[in-house]
């Protein structure tokens, strides 16, 4: 019996053709192996509808996805970018669409779009102008669909006792050509949310929010709005607005919000809540916030002040299992150290300390601190932090070590840590990497010293990055085929490793240039050498040959980094090429 048959006979089963299907990753494959038989063909339609895809209508060659969807046209969820009328028009049916850069021109493509959806749409970025104020009403549903989100427009005419979470998305409701600010207003004030439980709302000159609306939004759920996000309100909010929450929330975050109207009374008040985030709230009280925490519920705290965390007691403390604290230029140390007990994730952005400073930092399990930061550390710092450690707490989750003379010889103190990343170190060798056997994640930057025998030990690692390492050759590579995750530098990365990374779905890829001073500590560093790319583009032969689990390539840091060919190959694959720049350090999550 040969392989053809073989395969036949497994793809009748439903069970073990429906498994198939879902390991299909690009449209185009799955529409080349209908074409194989009309069976196959009659057999593949009747699954479509347990089927995920993500299609980019973004390039010329994506034509050729309008003529498959003419026969894939079912779906259980599907993601667009750059979607046309063209193409919505074609689905038949969809249980979750999701919708990025929509080109919409007329409104019968979103008649057709409410009478598809079964239960959730998503939009993202609209880019039809005018067309919510034309079209009335913009979605009348048939079957009552069940709503999680919806954008806060009137022209949504749906019936909002199914919707349980409201949000405002910002670049659908500012691409719009009217002034949509009563519109928005008159929509929150007039509908009743019976069956809201999620609140998150980012202050924008197109919508105002206040007391009033927020008494509205907190009396009109019958179930209890439990999470409440608001972000950017620099007015109309005060802790009047506040307090109308103060039984029902357990999840508060508050970013950006500059009025002095809220003082931080309001949250102490807060009986239910069990998560707190603040952030740029300059105006709370650190006291209020020490009489929430005393109060025996909350489990959650986040703050940016760094500098009031240090004189918080014990007793404001002892219930809580997270406790994360952001610092600033502007923190200092004058306290004394008893707040610091109890941190459980500290985040530094731009802020200098001395490394015996860490010695009471007992429950830290991540610590995560921005290259720019420039923070010079020695061994002393690893051991510092657990000279003091609490011995229930277990490993670190995250450590970033930056800029530093950290060995071998101190790892030892990281076994069983989750995560790490590794700035510009030129002592720790494969030794040192050994004591991180069966780490998850894992990112190595500037490391002379790391070379293939290290790779051995990342065998559980999931995500890992590696950028101007030069002594991980495609030897190294070899032994991560396991990882689905990986970020490189395409500066002196061997194309001929790509041969082993075949079980790739996001491969991320950073220009050395952007990071190539951090190498460099003389006062002046302008007088650093320049940096010589020589680095070629990646082949479409490559890709065909090696890629074919790819779903996302990130290029923004590099767009060299692919050939023209290359590119227009993976669009046809169904690849989703994301270009977006990342405006600042990412911290560990």
């Amino acid at each position: 019996m040969n392989n053809d048959v073989k395969f036949q006979e497994s793809f009748n089963n439903k069970i073990i053709r429906n498994e198939i299907l879902r390991n299909i990753n690009s449209i185009q494959d799955l529409f080349r192996l209908m074409l194989t038989s009309t069976n196959n063909k009659q057999l593949i339609t009747r699954s479509l509808d347990i089927l995920d895809f993500t299609l980019d209508f973004s390039h010329p060659e994506s034509k050729l996805l309008i003529s498959i969807l003419k026969y894939i046209n079912r779906f259980h969820k599907l993601t667009l970018y750059h979607p046309t009328d063209e193409s919505l028009n074609l689905i038949e049916s969809v249980d979750i669409l999701e919708i990025h850069r929509s080109k919409i021109q007329h409104s019968n493509t979103i008649n057709h779009l409410s009478n598809i959806i079964r239960n959730r749409l998503i939009i993202d970025k609209m880019l039809s102008k005018g067309i919510i104020c034309n079209t009335k009403p913009l979605m009348k549903f048939n079957n009552s669909p069940q709503w999680s989100c919806v954008t806060s427009d009137d022209g949504f005419n749906i019936e909002t006792h199914n919707i349980t979470s409201l949000t405002n998305r910002i670049a659908l409701i500012d691409s719009l050509e009217y002034k949509a600010s009563k519109r928005i207003d008159k929509f929150i004030r007039t509908k009743i949310f019976s069956n809201l439980k999620e609140i998150n709302l980012r202050g924008q000159n197109k919508l105002k929010l206040d007391d009033e609306m927020l008494k509205h939004l907190a009396e009109g759920s019958e179930c209890g709005v439990e999470i409440l996000k608001l972000t950017r309100w620099r007015e109309n909010i005060t802790d009047e607005g506040l307090i109308h929450f103060k039984d029902i929330v357990k999840v508060l975050w508050l970013r950006d919000i500059t009025h002095y109207g809220i003082t931080g009374k309001s949250i102490s008040e807060f009986s239910q809540l069990e998560e707190l985030k603040i952030r740029i709230c300059h105006s709370i009280e650190t006291e209020d916030i020490e009489i929430l925490c005393r109060g025996g519920k909350l489990k959650s705290l986040s703050l940016d002040r760094f500098e009031e965390c240090q004189s918080y007691d014990s007793l404001s403390f002892s219930n809580l299992q997270y406790f994360r604290v952001l610092t600033h230029a502007f923190n200092k140390i004058q306290y004394l150290p008893a707040g610091k007990r109890f941190i459980t994730h500290l985040y530094i952005k731009n802020f200098e300390i001395e490394e015996k400073y860490f010695s009471d930092f007992s429950n830290l399990q991540v610590f995560d601190i921005n290259p720019n930061c420039r923070c010079w550390s020695t061994s002393k710092f690893i051991t510092n932090i657990f000279s003091n450690r609490n011995p229930n707490i277990g490993p670190l989750e995250h450590l970033t070590i930056f800029d530093s003379n950290i060995d071998d010889e101190t790892l030892q103190y990281l076994i069983g840590t989750r995560s790490i990343k590794i700035f510009i170190n030129h002592n720790i060798t494969s030794k040192g990497i050994s004591f991180l056997d069966g780490i998850e994640r894992i990112e190595l930057r500037t490391c002379s010293k790391i070379d293939d025998n290290a790779m051995k030990y990342l065998w559980n690692a999931k995500e890992v990055s590696i950028i101007n390492c030069p002594l991980i050759t495609s030897e190294g590579y070899k032994q991560l085929q396991h990882v689905k995750h990986l970020t490189i530098s395409n500066y002196k990365f061997p194309h001929n490793s790509f041969q082993y990374l075949s079980n790739i779905e996001t491969l991320e890829v950073i220009k050395f240039e952007k990071y190539y001073g951090l190498d460099y500590r003389e006062v002046y560093p302008k007088i650093a050498p320049k940096f010589q790319d020589d680095s070629q583009a990646v082949s479409q032969e490559i890709i065909q040959q090696y890629l074919s689990k790819i779903k996302i390539i990130k290029i923004s840091e590099d767009p060299d980094f692919l050939t023209d060919n290359s590119i227009r190959y993976l669009i046809s694959q169904g690849v989703r090429i994301d270009k977006h720049k990342t405006k600042e350090y990412i911290f560990y999550k």
